[in-house]
């Protein structure tokens, strides 16, 4: 099978994936017990980073445990796939 096309998609060209990013991020903080972000703190400092990079930035502003890292990256993934 020949094909005539690829198609090639770029975060936010043809899908904004952020905002399913933001919902499942508040969602697993939540779900292990910590507080939500709101959208203009997620725009302004989150937004494009990688789950682990966002984890950390909340672990240096005291936000989020180091030791619950690896816990809320599983739930977030979890929640992607809403």
């Amino acid at each position: 099978m020949r094909f005539k096309a690829v198609l090639f998609d770029l975060d936010g060209v043809l899908f904004d994936g952020g905002p399913i990013h933001f919902q499942a991020l508040n969602l697993a903080l939540a779900e292990c017990g910590y507080p939500k972000i709101g959208i203009e703190e997620h725009k302004s400092l989150f937004d494009g980073l990688p789950t682990k990079e966002k984890l950390k930035l909340l672990v240096t502003r005291g936000v989020v445990n180091t030791k619950d890292t690896d816990r809320i990256e599983r739930a977030k993934k979890t929640r992607q796939k809403v």
